[in-house]
C-alpha cells in the first residue's frame, strides 16, 4: 500500500509530506504494533472465553514495551508511552483474577508472579461467599422442620407452656454457638492449585490454550465449590445456555404464514401459528425470528391503483417506446408543483441529546390558517429548462391555457431549431390538461401533444 500512494496523491502538499516520511522508520513502527493487533484478535473472540487471557496478555504488551539499546529514539519514545498507558489505563480487576486462576494453565501466574497472591485472596473471598450462603439455607431449612414439628406436637396444658420471647430477645439476647471449624477449610483450593494439568491436551483452535469450558464440566465432582459459573465468569460456549423456543421447522412455517400474511402484525401471525401448527410463540419471539431471517417491518408505500386496463396500457407505451434514445430530447416536459411555506407535512429529524428535547432547535414552526403556499409551472427538454410560472388559486382548463400562453411559445422556439419538426409537449392526463378547450389550443397552435398512458409511470 505505500508504494502505491503516489499514484493517488494528486495534492502537491500530500506528496511533500510522503516523501517526508522515513520508511525504515515506519517499518520499525509496524513490526512494533504487530503484537498489539494479535493480542487484539484474541481478546475479540464471542464464540469461546476470553476472560482469562486478559492478565497474560496485558502482561505480555508491558514487556513487549521494553526499551532496548538498539530502539531509535522515536520507538523509544512510543514504548514509554504505551507501557504507561497500559499501566494506568488497562485496569484489572476481580473478575479477571478468578478466570485467570481457574485456568489451570495459567493459576501458577509465571508471566505476572505478583498477581498470584491477589488472585487467590479473590477466589477465597469467592468460596466464603458460597460457604456462607451453603450455611444460610441450611439453617433456614433446618428452623423450617423444628417449625413444623413443633406445630404438630400435643401440649398438655396451656398454663406449663412458657411465654414466648420477642423477636427483638430471640435476636439479640440468644446466645452463640461458634461452628468448630476445619483445621483448613480452603483445602479444595490448595488442592486445585497444588494439582498438576500438564497432560490436558491443548484446544485445536489455538495451542497456547486449552479448552477451559470442556476442563471444568470434566472436574465438576472434582471440585464441586470452584465449577460455579460465579466463581468462573466465563460466557457460554456454543450449544449451551437456554434452547430456542423454535426448530427450523416451526421457523420455515412461520416464515410461511409471513410470505401468505404480509401486512398481519406479529401476533396475529402467533395466532396463526398455533392454529395451523399448534406451536405457542411469543408475539416478541416471532419478531426476533423474523429478525433473524432478514425480514423487518417497512411502512408500505401509498400508490395509484391500477387496473388491469391500466398496466395494459403502460406495457404497450414502453414496448412503443423501448428503442428510444435521442428521441427523448424532443420531447417537453411539463408539470405543476404546489409547495408549502409552512405547515409541511413532510418529517424532520433533529440530532440532539435526550436533555436538548425542549431546545428552540427541536421545533419546526407552525402557523394557524396554512402557513403560506406558492404554485408554479414549469418545463424543460433535453437539458434545457424552461421559465417558471406562478400562479395562485384552482387551475381548470382556461387557467392552464392562460399558463401555457405565457410561456410555452416562447420556450419552444428558443429551445429548438426551425428545422426540427419532431418536437411534442407532454402533460399527464389531469380534467384541465384533456379538456376540449385545452386540446384545440394545442391544435390552433400547431403543437402536437405525446398520448401519455394513465397514472403516469412516475408515480
Amino acid at each position: 500500500m505505500y508504494q502505491n500512494l503516489p499514484e493517488v496523491l494528486i495534492n502537491s502538499n500530500a506528496m511533500e509530506n510522503f516523501n517526508a516520511i522515513e520508511k525504515d522508520l515506519l517499518d520499525d513502527i509496524c513490526n512494533f504494533l504487530e503484537p498489539f493487533q494479535d493480542v487484539t484478535n484474541a481478546l475479540s473472540k464471542d464464540r469461546q472465553p476470553c476472560l482469562h487471557r486478559v492478565m497474560p496478555h496485558r502482561q505480555c504488551l508491558i514487556e513487549h514495551c521494553n526499551q532496548k539499546e538498539t530502539d531509535s529514539t522515536v520507538i523509544m519514545q512510543l514504548k514509554s508511552f504505551l507501557a504507561r498507558r497500559i499501566k494506568n489505563a488497562w485496569y484489572i480487576n476481580g473478575y479477571h483474577r478468578r478466570a485467570t486462576i481457574l485456568h489451570s494453565k495459567l493459576k501458577n501466574f509465571e508471566f505476572c508472579r505478583d498477581e498470584k497472591e491477589r488472585s487467590i485472596d479473590v477466589l477465597t473471598q469467592e468460596y466464603d461467599k458460597l460457604e456462607l450462603n451453603n450455611s444460610l439455607t441450611q439453617k433456614i431449612a433446618s428452623n423450617v422442620l423444628q417449625n413444623n414439628n413443633a406445630s404438630h406436637s400435643q401440649t398438655s396444658t396451656i398454663a406449663t407452656t412458657p411465654k414466648r420471647k420477642s423477636l427483638l430477645t430471640q435476636c439479640f439476647d440468644s446466645k452463640l454457638t461458634n461452628r468448630p471449624q476445619s483445621s483448613n477449610s480452603y483445602q479444595k483450593i490448595e488442592n486445585y492449585l497444588n494439582a498438576d494439568y500438564s497432560d490436558i491436551p491443548h484446544n485445536d483452535n489455538d495451542l497456547d490454550d486449552i479448552d477451559i469450558l470442556s476442563f471444568w464440566q470434566e472436574n465438576r465432582h472434582t471440585f464441586p465449590q470452584l465449577k460455579l459459573k460465579e466463581n468462573l465468569p466465563l460466557p457460554n460456549a456454543p450449544d449451551q445456555g437456554r434452547k430456542k423456543a423454535s426448530t427450523p421447522i416451526d421457523d420455515r412455517n412461520l416464515l410461511r404464514l409471513c410470505k401468505k400474511y404480509r401486512t398481519k402484525s406479529s401476533q396475529i401471525l402467533s395466532s396463526e401459528l398455533m392454529l395451523t401448527n399448534g406451536k405457542r410463540l411469543s408475539a416478541r419471539t416471532v419478531r426476533r425470528r423474523l429478525l433473524d431471517m432478514g425480514y423487518k417491518s417497512y411502512q408500505a408505500k401509498k400508490k395509484p391503483l391500477r387496473t388491469l386496463a391500466h398496466k395494459k396500457q403502460r406495457f404497450f407505451f414502453a414496448r412503443e417506446h423501448q428503442y428510444w434514445s435521442q428521441e427523448w430530447n424532443d420531447i417537453i416536459w411539463c408539470d405543476k408543483a404546489h409547495f408549502k411555506v409552512l405547515n409541511r407535512k413532510n418529517r424532520t429529524f433533529v440530532r440532539r441529546l435526550r436533555s436538548d428535547a425542549d431546545q428552540s432547535f427541536n421545533f419546526v414552526p407552525k402557523v394557524q390558517g396554512g402557513g403560506g403556499s406558492i404554485s408554479v409551472w414549469g418545463c424543460m427538454a433535453g437539458g434545457v429548462r424552461g421559465p417558471l410560472v406562478i400562479y395562485s388559486g384552482k387551475v381548470d382548463e382556461r387557467a392552464y391555457v392562460k399558463i401555457l400562453e405565457e410561456a410555452l411559445p416562447s420556450f419552444i422556439e428558443n429551445a429548438f431549431d426551425s428545422s426540427n419538426k419532431n418536437w411534442m409537449s407532454m402533460h399527464d392526463n389531469a380534467l384541465p390538461h384533456q379538456s376540449k378547450y385545452t386540446m384545440k389550443w394545442f391544435q390552433d397552435k400547431c403543437i402536437k401533444v405525446m398520448k401519455w398512458p394513465a397514472i403516469s409511470l412516475r408515480s
